[in-house]
């Protein structure tokens, strides 16, 4: 979303943005992200109710009306709603300003990890009636679009990948080999993001193989799987843990290692079809990168031979690391330097910004 935000006001397409959001204990309710953008959290009175279903809706109807407030108080051109949550207040939005909606798909809305029974149902019904009043749809991959043409008569979404920004890079060389006594010529796998469930954290843990002392496996991170990871760090030697580092300095870590990991579990369509951030953050380091069989992902691989496709990663992985020779690394990082010669956010992003000059 800060992307999305900061490309429109580099393109002086409109005079000022403003993010709406939620207040919470210890952040202002006003603050200035930058010169022409300020973030709007709105305090809501029922969040110190219980956090069940009913008490849930309670508190999105009040925060819908104070949002409206505070909309028809501002001259709203363009509205952005990013994410399915965001849908519903964004349509009262757009008839109460006469503002364009474009609805952000950040991923397969509907069909996301853990979405299920009752709750999954009401989304369906919710994204189905709703979407048709957005003036334009947006989201990440070709895949998810063609779900939605498929799903939605006349819903035609433009695809924006999730291609990180390098502008705003910190190129300051890492110290990653150092922190771990890792030797310039042993081999570094790196995950990078959330240490969460259906990233493929626990069977790639499971089946890195510790006799092969020249191979170091790290995790750049934080989440519910730490301690898990730190428990394996602390019986094989040639893992390691390391705490999340800030947005500009990623790809700079990265460039550190030999091969990057995105083994993203085929748990739900949303999966299924995803084109992760993680994916390009790893390449435009200029390492190329394991996927699992998924059909984006692996179509985005054999383009750029950028990488392997394991079938069965839980099966797969331990032998594919045994096989793998220095000169195929080398062969697919030349891959990696293609994508990074031909993708990147300012052209990824140059069809939104021209969806969002037409409503301006």
């Amino acid at each position: 979303m800060f992307k999305e935000v900061e490309s429109v006001i580099d393109s002086k397409i409109c005079d000022e943005v403003v993010i709406f959001g939620l207040w919470k204990e210890g952040l202002p309710k006003t603050q200035q992200f930058s010169l022409n953008c300020k973030i709007k959290r709105i305090p809501v009175v029922c969040s110190s109710l219980p956090s069940n279903f009913f008490f849930s809706i309670l508190k999105y109807i009040e925060w819908t009306v104070k949002l409206l407030i505070l909309a028809r108080s501002n001259y709203i051109q363009v509205f952005h709603a990013h994410g399915l949550k965001a849908l519903p207040v964004s349509i009262f939005v757009k008839f109460a300003t006469g503002s364009a909606l474009i609805y952000d798909a950040h991923e397969l809305e509907t069909e996301a990890n853990g979405l299920r029974g009752k709750i999954k149902d009401i989304c369906k019904i919710f994204e189905k009636f709703l979407i048709k009043y957005s003036d334009e749809v947006i989201t990440v991959s070709e895949s998810i679009s063609k779900h939605y043409s498929t799903q939605y008569p006349n819903i035609n979404p433009l695809v924006v990948r999730n291609v990180p920004q390098i502008t705003n890079q910190d190129l300051a060389k890492s110290n990653l080999r150092k922190k771990f006594n890792i030797l310039s010529n042993d081999i570094l796998l790196l995950y990078l993001g959330g240490f969460i469930k259906g990233r493929g954290i626990e069977l790639i843990l499971n089946s890195f193989p510790s006799e092969l002392e020249s191979y170091h496996l790290a995790f750049i991170g934080s989440g519910v799987l730490e301690k898990k990871i730190q428990s394996s760090a602390c019986v094989q030697k040639n893992i390691h843990i390391h705490g999340s580092v800030p947005t500009n300095k990623v790809i700079t870590h990265a460039k550190e290692a030999d091969i990057g990991l995105c083994l993203i579990e085929d748990l739900c369509l949303s999966y299924r079809f995803s084109l992760p951030n993680k994916l390009f953050e790893y390449l435009l380091a200029g390492i190329p990168v394991v996927v699992n069989d998924l059909p984006e992902q692996r179509k985005f691989i054999d383009k750029y031979k950028c990488g392997w496709v394991l079938s069965n990663p839980a099966d797969d992985f331990r032998d594919f690391l045994k096989e793998l020779t220095l000169k195929e690394i080398l062969e697919k990082k030349k891959g990696a330097a293609k994508v990074g010669e031909r993708i990147s956010w300012e052209r990824e992003v140059d069809p939104y910004l021209q969806v969002v000059k037409r409503y301006i």
